[in-house]
């Protein structure tokens, strides 16, 4: 509440004589959201975790000839993981029991890998040179863990697993490995320094698709390129010069190979986990005819100088269509089975990256400039259609896939957003409400509220040297997108936002027809709306900022080199932003934890200074 005083609540606990123990103070309340006191959380809610880790590396190389030599290199990478969860007597119950909540485990990850290459370098002629090698890698990935935990059940506070509800309490397991042989082999043969043909080729084995109709995966590349003002007759090159000084073309093909990200999926991996004592059902079918995941992509670009340098552009236009994605679907869990997975899909990207630079010297002053501009458009070619169900027979289409708040539609983008509910509406369209009474909602068809994918990323980055002084700014622009804020929600919710202000100044929110509804009404209605919390994701911001300085020689003596110092910043100044937080967060890396806020910490502004002693 606004009438109160924060302060108080950093005194979190106090102490109850009648239960004996210390116990969560916060005067709010739970709030309906199960809210503890913050400094609760961060005091007497611990996660304590501790990594011992280690790398080795090591490598070998044999030169047999001038032109052939061969590598070997291996590398190992262990981490030891313990963890404890301790959560306090008066903790939520949404988390713990009255006496406190322990948990402990660890886990170990181990990482073996060792390659084997033979590389071959040689020149035919004064116009020909090859460069080749052949070789073979092979890597292991082994995670396991094991936990125990549970509620407290008899001393408050107590941390030990002698002091857990053996009703309340139960262990745990984890184990995976996975692990992949490749061989794999690349060629490059140059003419006259000035085309260069490229070719890759890549055989791998991995673990997970053990037991498939098809365990391997070869994908190849090919790329050309030429410096098209080397291959000029001399005259011409002339005529062009200092208008073009260079030119370079450049074209390549290439295939790209996953395996299912999962292990599991095939005949003969399945495992069944066990829960409470019971044999859990397999989660997915097996189906043999899993196959690699694949991604053909074509690329074009040119790189050009002109006028001695002074000005530079280049251009690259690409087009990438990934097939035989999972896509997955519930069974009746009576099959044994819970889920099925399908592979298909069409999903294509296409895109344009393009920079343009200008590097100029005024008397003693150099002044550099650079702009870059991507874009990039997808599109669900195809999804899958006509699947028949391997227990029942049935044949099914999966045209229309939901992903919690996005949907995958043919024709649509991965990124798209639908909502499927809004405020009560008559048969004329118009909100239905009963003075007095609560706003309504229903649900609906979904309807799309947009693509959190960007339009267009800009960049625009300076230079300037000066006697030994450098300043670099960078600004950067995302534009187009959209992305929905819970946090505003919340605070809509709850009266403590602008926006809920102003609607309580105003004397309620105004939804047209004359019809005005209460402010708290109006925000507990929408609450659960994204589609009132949609904003735009465009932004323009002061990204990076440096000014550095370099001591000259002749007053460092000989002790040393060089000297330098520098002040930098970043994420400095936000120039141009709707919404109510920084569009550029996101909760996860995953393709549909993008464009959505609820309470994320905000964006990270930097500010620092650096010195660099040369001995």
């Amino acid at each position: 509440p606004r009438g109160q005083n924060f302060d108080q609540e950093k005194y979190f606990e106090r102490y109850d004589a009648q239960l004996g123990y210390y116990v969560q103070q916060w005067s709010p309340g739970s709030m309906g959201m199960d809210v503890q006191n913050p400094y609760w959380v961060a005091y007497r809610n611990l996660h304590p975790e501790t990594n011992d880790r280690y790398m080795l590396f090591g490598s070998l190389k044999y030169e047999l000839n001038k032109q052939i030599n061969f590598t070997g290199r291996v590398r190992l990478d262990n981490t030891y993981t313990e963890r404890e969860t301790k959560l306090y007597a008066s903790t939520s119950s949404v988390f713990a029991k009255p006496l406190g909540y322990y948990s402990a485990d660890n886990s170990y990850f181990k990482q073996k890998y060792v390659d084997f290459m033979a590389n071959y370098s040689n020149a035919f002629s004064e116009d020909f040179n090859l460069t080749a090698t052949l070789g073979t890698s092979y890597e292991e990935y082994d995670n396991k863990g094991q936990g125990f935990g549970g509620h407290l059940s008899l001393i408050p506070n107590k941390f030990i697993f002698a002091n857990t509800n053996p009703l309340q309490s139960g262990g745990s397991q984890s184990s995976s490995r996975k692990s992949n042989f490749a061989v794999f082999g690349s060629a490059e043969l140059a003419w006259r320094n000035a085309v260069y043909l490229t070719l890759t080729g890549r055989t791998d084995k991995p673990s997970q698709l053990v037991g498939s109709v098809d365990p391997w995966i070869f994908y190849p590349s090919v790329g050309l390129s030429a410096v098209v003002t080397d291959l000029l007759p001399n005259d011409v090159r002339a005529k062009l010069r200092p208008a073009l000084s260079f030119l370079k073309v450049r074209t390549s093909y290439t295939e790209v190979g996953s395996p299912i990200p999962f292990t599991g999926l095939t005949p003969g991996t399945i495992t069944h986990s066990i829960r409470s004592g019971k044999v859990e059902p397999f989660d997915y079918y097996p189906l043999p005819d899993l196959k690699a995941e694949r991604t053909r992509s074509f690329e074009l670009g040119i790189d050009s100088r002109w006028f001695d340098g002074a000005l530079t552009f280049g251009a690259t236009i690409y087009q990438s269509n990934t097939l035989n994605q999972l896509l997955e679907t519930d069974l009746d869990p009576g099959t044994g089975y819970k889920k099925l997975y399908v592979q298909a899909g069409n999903v294509r990207n296409r895109g344009v990256e393009m920079t343009l630079g200008l590097n100029k010297k005024f008397g003693p002053v150099d002044y550099s400039t650079s702009v870059t501009a991507t874009a990039n458009r997808n599109k669900i070619i195809k999804l899958a259609s006509g699947v028949k169900n391997p227990i029942t027979g049935e044949v099914f289409d999966l045209t229309d896939i939901a992903k919690g708040r996005f949907r995958l539609r043919e024709g649509g983008e991965l990124g798209d957003v639908y909502a499927s509910e809004r405020i009560k509406r008559d048969a004329n369209g118009y909100i239905e409400y009963t003075a007095g009474q609560s706003l309504v909602t229903e649900p609906t068809e979904p309807y799309k509220l947009g693509s959190v994918n960007a339009k267009w990323n800009l960049g625009w980055k300076h230079g300037v040297s000066f006697k030994g002084f450098d300043l670099n700014v960078l600004f950067t622009a995302r534009l187009g997108g959209i992305v929905i804020s819970k946090t505003q929600a919340a605070l809509d919710k709850f009266g403590v936002s602008q926006a809920s202000a102003d609607a309580r100044n105003a004397g309620g929110v105004r939804l047209g027809q004359g019809l005005t509804i209460a402010p708290q009404q109006y925000y507990d209605a929408v609450y659960n709306l994204d589609s009132y919390y949609v904003y735009s994701a465009t932004n323009v911001r002061l990204q990076e900022l440096s000014l550095s300085y370099n001591l000259p020689k002749s007053i460092l003596g000989k002790t040393f080199k060089n000297v330098g110092v520098s002040l930098y910043a970043t994420n400095l100044w936000m120039i141009y932003n709707k919404a109510p937080y920084d569009p550029e967060l996101t909760g996860s890396t995953g393709t549909f934890g993008q464009g959505y806020d609820y309470f994320m910490l905000p964006s990270q502004r930097t500010i620092g200074a650096s010195i660099k002693l040369g001995i």
